[in-house]
């Protein structure tokens, strides 16, 4: 989110939001609607919390989302309940998210004292002051936000398996990680990949979640994987990702003509598989 909000503030135009200054809309924006709730079409009410719900979901999608996201943040500041970041959560998404709560809740251990609960919430908030807050005291989240909810979990923990993880004599384990992901963080990738006996890993230098069907190269590095049990050379590194567009035209260089223009422009539709 906050590169993203950079990105915002390097190129105005294309973001829409802010006004020069995103991040100081940006908390503008969520304090506003927690005052004043923005009521949606289906009845509901969407405030500062809805906003980040929203976010974190479709943030995952990366950098080509972005241009979207600075409209959607314009229309949540003109009260416009048209834009997607003030849905709140649909009935059928509790049907998604509840039983990823009960998943959590007995895949991990929580904070039983209440005291250590507290700071570690509330330290949690504090570095990740722009969607942290909303997240620690809100209503669980898929993947996010389940402590203060799993301590009062009543069922049974069952799934404490605790190792090992090496999986001795697997075949190659490919592991992808994306260095900007905001949901499964590059480094537990690293870190599974270190674990592993057959461990690959390969690096998506991207925002977002997940790289197959975002990246040529880690879509056909997987492909490889899963038809030929292939993995890619340590330390190889895809850098791929779609770029979001820029609102500056590029000048020409001196001495190009219209004709080179135009056959530049139909030599890169023609790789991204456009058809003309």
């Amino acid at each position: 989110m906050s590169r993203f909000l950079d990105w915002c503030e390097a190129d105005p135009a294309t973001c829409g939001f802010g006004d020069g200054d995103p991040r100081a809309a940006f908390e503008k924006l969520k304090a506003d609607l927690d005052a004043n709730p923005v009521p949606t079409a289906s009845g509901g009410q969407a405030n500062g919390y809805t906003l980040v719900y929203r976010l974190l979901f479709n943030i995952n999608e990366g950098k080509v989302i972005w241009p979207s996201l600075g409209e959607a943040l314009r229309k949540a500041q003109l009260r416009d309940n048209t834009s997607f970041l003030l849905r709140p959560p649909s009935a059928a998404s509790y049907d998604f998210l509840n039983p990823n709560v009960v998943v959590e809740c007995t895949d991990k251990a929580y904070p039983r004292d209440p005291a250590l609960l507290k700071r570690q919430v509330t330290t949690n908030a504090r570095l990740a002051p722009l969607l942290g807050p909303a997240l620690a005291y809100g209503p669980p989240l898929y993947d996010h936000q389940h402590a203060t909810t799993c301590v009062q979990w009543k069922g049974e923990q069952v799934s404490r398996y605790d190792g090992s993880f090496r999986a001795k004599g697997s075949a190659p384990i490919l592991v992808i990680g994306n260095t900007g992901d905001p949901d499964t963080p590059y480094q537990d990738a690293v870190a599974l990949s270190r674990e592993l006996d057959n461990g690959r890993l390969l690096t998506f230098k991207a925002e977002g979640h997940t790289a197959f069907g975002r990246s040529a190269c880690a879509t056909d590095a997987a492909t490889s994987y899963l038809v030929d049990l292939k993995v890619p050379a340590r330390g190889t590194t895809c850098a791929d990702e779609t770029q979001p567009p820029s609102a500056t035209p590029k000048a020409a260089p001196p001495g190009t003509t219209l004709g080179e223009l135009r056959n530049g422009v139909n030599e890169r539709l023609d790789r991204l598989g456009v058809l003309r």
